[in-house]
């Protein structure tokens, strides 16, 4: 009840014009009802008239509503007036117990307040220059659904440069170790030491903190993370947010004089509004103080702004309620998924800042810290590769993981080398356009792969596993590249989409795969990316082929750190299951019948039917002594910088074409006698061109100074359905008849022919002639 309220509760009175004359009562300060930071009341014709205050949203400034008013008798005017010092002897006279009898004089006894002096009411901290406005909505109980609105306004304020206003910040990580994933501990102070005679603090209105380079956002921290929506937030409305408890990323504690308990409230991460990591709108938060008890709930957004390159953050809030507090204090949350990454380096880091106050004045500093634990550095990534299954000549996924510590350096960039036979059935993909692998808009057509990336610090990084692997065209000099293309969807963020190429390059001679990508990106739209493990599968059904040798071989690799470290890095790979891969190839050798010391031209056939075979790991191939080898066009051989510059055209002896199930189009091109140093003999090689360059190579031999026999000892294990050989006759061709080929001496002789196989195989026979036009005994003879 308000007659017995102490008299230190007093903090003004209310003067009441009626009918009966001229009345003064006193307002006091009353313990308000829940849901209300103030209340105060009096009471009037044994009605007690209550004003409650509460934050107004848009502006977060104070009403004071009467839910009740006197309706006993009219009341032409109402005076209320509340003292700025309520113990201040000034208003002695005008306490309840001096009030006693008052009716429109001043008489009575002085009665001194024993609370200490306080301000009570303050002015505003800004000095705009323009004159202040209040207004009022007032309901008539006869006409309760029309309301009359008046407006006033006051002088404006004044002397807002003599207000002081010092703020400190300071910055604690929550984990003091090198490159981790921690929280943030962010204190900052405002003195509010002032008495009655004092001058204010001037309030905060804009806070613009700047965090070292190496403490960026922790992709890590998207796991099971949630962003609030502006229309759950309810900024600028009444009520408590309803933000899911998935996009509160800390808590925040406010010291105010104005309460005698702190408010509390939750640092919340909002819905993103743009891709622009330096807008402001990609990464933004919000702090709400919230009071239910009170009847608090203050919204105050914040814009973090991220360097594209380096992901250095800022965040800004502007336009900070004209709050005074003592103490703000923000506790990002910490543990494996933190939102923060701390620096790589140990020593003293520090944040720059910058506060304005709504008195204009403007405070700038720095705010230390130091990260004190640090392990040593190193670059020890683990790689793993294989084929799901490990069967010869068999078809299914392959795939890669490379994966790293916390402590390991970034990746920079990979660099896989296949084993021999590790091939894949190009034929059935449509090649992505570079346009289109450049933009990550490549048809599932081309789609060869799949890909997951793990990134963040700590122990538990963030995994998107939506990434697509495509088969392109040339790029970089390599006859088929490949583009790694990631929708970096990452909990409620979408940073677009991140493609990385590569090139695949055929080794010209075992045809294994050497695979080189670009560099990996490290920062993307502001969030420094921390690479932790990459997978990738090569799975589209029946395009991956395993090779047809049970040799023990291995996936070789050299992994770059952003350092410029690098690591040689191998799994091994072998196969099983040789033994029961069949080996049949097909070998024929033609020549036209032609008299004794003319030219001929040879051809030699070689097929194998496609399905699960071994294929061919080397031929040897004697021809028999009714053929001549001609020596001037063996010595008029090239030497190999000649043929790799393309002059080797006087020692071009012939031409092949190649049919592999895995290619689209036919391999083709020429023979030629290439010589090398410190060889007697030159080496016939086979020069394959098309959608990939492969160069057979064949040790020469003569023996007996007459034959001629060439040797290829290392066919690529790739499979091949038909592969011929024409050997010209004329001056380029390196064959005569010693004897005329339709006599039947010749049609009796047999080239010596071992074919190998890649699964450990072994052919040997003696091979026939097919000798063309011997229809005739004429020929015969």
């Amino acid at each position: 009840r308000i007659p017995n309220c102490p008299q230190n509760s007093q903090i003004g009175f209310v003067r009441i014009l009626s009918s009966n004359g001229p009345d003064m009562v006193p307002l006091y300060n009353l313990e308000p009802p829940p849901g209300a930071p103030a209340a105060f009341g009096f009471t009037y014709q044994a009605l007690t008239v209550v004003l409650v205050a509460r934050l107004r949203p848009s502006d977060n400034g104070i009403d004071v509503v009467a839910r009740t008013a006197v309706s006993s008798v009219p009341l032409p005017a109402v005076y209320v007036t509340m003292w700025g010092v309520p113990a201040d002897g000034v208003h002695d006279h005008l306490r309840h117990l001096c009030m006693d009898g008052f009716k429109g004089n001043n008489q009575g006894r002085a009665c001194a307040s024993d609370a200490q002096a306080k301000p009570f009411l303050r002015m505003p901290t800004s000095c705009p220059g323009t004159v202040l406005s209040w207004s009022a909505d007032v309901t008539s109980y006869e006409d309760p659904f029309n309301p009359s609105f008046a407006a006033t306004t006051t002088e404006h304020t004044t002397g807002c440069g003599a207000l002081p206003f010092d703020p400190k910040l300071t910055l604690v990580p929550t984990n003091p170790a090198a490159h981790s994933a921690t929280g943030l501990d962010a204190t900052l102070t405002l003195s509010q030491d002032y008495g009655p005679l004092g001058l204010a603090t001037a309030d905060l209105r804009t806070a613009t903190v700047t965090l070292p380079e190496e403490l960026t956002i922790n992709p890590s921290s998207a796991g099971g993370l949630q962003a609030c929506s502006d229309t759950d937030l309810k900024l600028r409305q009444e009520g408590p947010s309803s933000c899911p408890d998935g996009s509160k990323i800390g808590s925040v504690t406010l010291t105010t004089p104005l309460l005698d308990h702190p408010l509390t409230g939750s640092i919340i991460l909002r819905t993103q509004n743009s891709d622009d990591p330096t807008s402001g709108e990609l990464f933004r938060i919000a702090v709400e103080i919230r009071s239910d008890d009170d009847g608090i709930h203050i919204k105050m957004p914040g814009a973090v702004r991220a360097d594209r390159d380096t992901g250095r953050l800022t965040t800004t809030f502007d336009g900070l309620p004209q709050l005074p507090f003592s103490s703000f204090q923000l506790h990002f949350k910490s543990g494996p998924r933190a939102p923060l990454a701390s620096p790589r380096t140990c020593g003293v880091h520090g944040a720059s800042t910058q506060m304005t106050a709504w008195s204009e004045a403007v405070v700038g500093g720095q705010s230390p810290f130091a990260i004190d634990s640090c392990g040593p550095r190193r670059f020890a990534p683990v790689f793993r590769a294989g084929s799901d299954n490990p069967l010869v000549a068999r078809r299914g996924p392959f795939r890669i993981s490379l994966n790293r510590d916390d402590a390991d350096d970034p990746f920079a960039s990979l660099t896989v080398d296949t084993p021999r036979g590790l091939l894949g059935r190009i034929r059935d993909v449509e090649e992505c356009s570079s346009a289109d692998a450049d933009k990550g808009t490549c048809s599932s057509a081309s789609q060869i792969g799949t890909v997951t990336a793990g990134a963040g610090v700590g122990p538990n990084p963030f995994f998107i596993t939506n990434g697509k692997a495509y088969l392109t065209g040339p790029y970089r000099g390599a006859p088929y590249g490949l583009a790694v293309v990631v929708h970096a969807v990452a909990g409620p963020f979408d940073l677009g989409t991140v493609v990385v190429r590569s090139a695949i390059h055929v080794d010209l001679h075992t045809a294994a795969l050497h695979v080189v990508t670009d560099r990996f990106p490290t920062v993307v739209k502001g969030v420094p990316l921390n690479l932790r493990t990459i997978r990738i599968a090569i799975d589209r059904p029946d395009f991956m082929v395993t090779p047809t040798s049970c040799a023990k071989k291995s996936v070789d690799a050299t992994v770059t750190a952003t350092t410029g470290a690098v690591a040689k890095v191998s799994s091994p790979y072998q196969l099983t299951n040789c033994r029961t891969i069949p080996f049949a190839p097909r070998l024929s050798l033609s020549v036209a019948g032609v008299g004794a010391r003319h030219s001929t031209a040879l051809t030699a056939t070689l097929t194998q039917p496609p399905g699960r075979q071994s294929n061919i790991a080397g031929v040897k191939v004697a021809l028999p002594g009714v053929l001549s080898a001609l020596l001037p066009v063996v010595e008029r051989a090239c030497t190999q910088a000649q043929f790799e510059a393309g002059d080797c055209r006087r020692a071009e002896i012939g031409s092949a074409i190649a049919h592999s199930p895995l290619l689209p189009h036919a391999l083709t091109g020429g023979a030629f006698f290439v010589k090398h140093p410190g060889q007697a003999l030159p080496d016939m090689i086979v020069a394959l061109r098309g959608d990939v360059s492969i160069d057979l190579v064949g040790t020469v031999q003569i023996p007996g100074g007459k034959r001629l026999a060439t040797n290829f000892k290392n066919v690529p294990d790739a499979p091949i359905t038909r592969f011929e050989l024409r050997l010209v006759a004329g001056r380029n061709g390196p064959l005569a008849a010693n004897t005329n080929l339709c006599s039947k001496r010749a049609r009796r002789a047999t080239a010596s022919v071992t074919m190998r196989g890649q699964n450990g195989a072994v052919i040997d026979r003696h091979q026939r002639l097919r000798i063309k036009g011997c229809g005739g005994a004429r020929h015969r003879r």
